[in-house]
C-alpha cells in the first residue's frame, strides 16, 4: 500500500509580496496520466494527476518565470513524463533526470539538448540505482557541466558523506536530507549536512520543508 497525495490546488492565491523579477522554482514535479506515463509497482507513493497545465497556472499566479523540473522517484529512469512538460508548459526550463549508469554518451548529449543538467540519486529502497555507481555517474557527467543531486535521508548522508565530498563535479541536497528538525542542530546528520555546505561544489534545497517539521502550517 502506498501513501496518497493530496492534488494539486486548483486556486493557488498571489502572494502578498510579489516574487522579484527571474524567480525561479527550483524543484517541482508533474504527474501522470497514468495510462501514458505509468509508476513504478514499488513506487512509495501514489499521486493524483499533477498536470503541466496546473504547473503552468500556479507559476503565472505566483510570478515564477523560470524552473527546474526534477524527476520524482516513482517514474524510476522514464523521464518522458518530466521532460515532456518541459515544452508543455512553455517556461525557461532546465531537467534533473535519473539515469542508468550505462546510459551512453550519445544518450547523454541528447539529454543535454533537451535541457537537461543534473542527474538525481535516491538512497535507499525508493532508489531505482544503486549508490554503488554514484562515482561511475560522476564520471559520466562531469565533462558536461552537470550536477548530481541527492534525494537521501539523515542515515544515508551521515555514511556518504565523504563519498559525496569527493565527487568530480557539483553536488545539490534536495529537501535538506529530511533532517529532523527535533533533533536540534548537533546531530550528526545535521553537522554532516553543514560540513558538505563549506564547500564551494555543495547546493541545498531549501525544498520540502514541510517533511522536515511537525509545526502545524500557517494559514
Amino acid at each position: 500500500m502506498t501513501k496518497p497525495c493530496p492534488p494539486p490546488d486548483p486556486f493557488p492565491r498571489k502572494p502578498r509580496l510579489p516574487l522579484p523579477r527571474g524567480a525561479t522554482d527550483c524543484h517541482f514535479h508533474v504527474y501522470g496520466p497514468a495510462e501514458r506515463y505509468p509508476m513504478l509497482a514499488n513506487r512509495d507513493y501514489t499521486t493524483p494527476d499533477a498536470s503541466p497545465r496546473s504547473a503552468r497556472h500556479l507559476f503565472e499566479t505566483l510570478g515564477v518565470e523560470r524552473a527546474v523540473i526534477v524527476q520524482p522517484s516513482v517514474y524510476g529512469t522514464d523521464n518522458r513524463r518530466q521532460l515532456d512538460a518541459m515544452a508543455e508548459i512553455g517556461l525557461e526550463m532546465q531537467a534533473v533526470v535519473v539515469i542508468a549508469p550505462e546510459t551512453s554518451d550519445h544518450e547523454l548529449a541528447e539529454l543535454h539538448k533537451a535541457g537537461v543538467r543534473g542527474v538525481r540519486m535516491i538512497a535507499g529502497e525508493r532508489g531505482v540505482i544503486p549508490f554503488s555507481e554514484l562515482e561511475t555517474i560522476a564520471s559520466h557527467i562531469r565533462d558536461m557541466g552537470w550536477h548530481i543531486e541527492f534525494l537521501i535521508w539523515p542515515e544515508h548522508i551521515v555514511e556518504l558523506e565523504g563519498r559525496i565530498d569527493r565527487l568530480p563535479c557539483p553536488v545539490v541536497i534536495d529537501h535538506l536530507a529530511f533532517i529532523d528538525a527535533s533533533a536540534g542542530v548537533e546531530q550528526p546528520a545535521f553537522q554532516a549536512l553543514l560540513r558538505l555546505a563549506q564547500s564551494e561544489r555543495c547546493w541545498l534545497k531549501l525544498s520540502a520543508a514541510n517533511r522536515l517539521s511537525t509545526a502545524p502550517a500557517l494559514p
